[in-house]
């Protein structure tokens, strides 16, 4: 358990990093290759998108830390827009 919620802390900063710092897209899946292992990511899965406002969607990842068997896991998240 304690591993899901760190891939799961790793996996937001790191979307939320790299959908801003991204120019082009690198297509998907998504490879981050780092000294303590490595984390794909797979392209999100959108279920719902109401009003533009309100989005749910999904994702898969996998995360290789160096000298340890791969985790694979998925994420459900939610968010809405801030009103205008």
């Amino acid at each position: 358990m304690r591993y899901a919620k760190l891939s799961i802390g790793i996996l937001n900063l790191i979307l939320t990093v790299s959908s801003s710092a991204l120019a082009q897209d690198p297509g998907w899946p998504r490879q981050i290759v780092k000294p303590g292992g490595k984390l794909i990511i797979y392209q999100p899965q959108v279920d719902d998108w109401h009003e533009f406002q309100d989005i749910k969607w999904r994702q898969a990842f996998q995360l290789t830390p160096s000298l340890r068997r791969k985790r694979s896991g998925r994420c459900r998240r939610h968010l809405r827009a801030p009103p205008i």
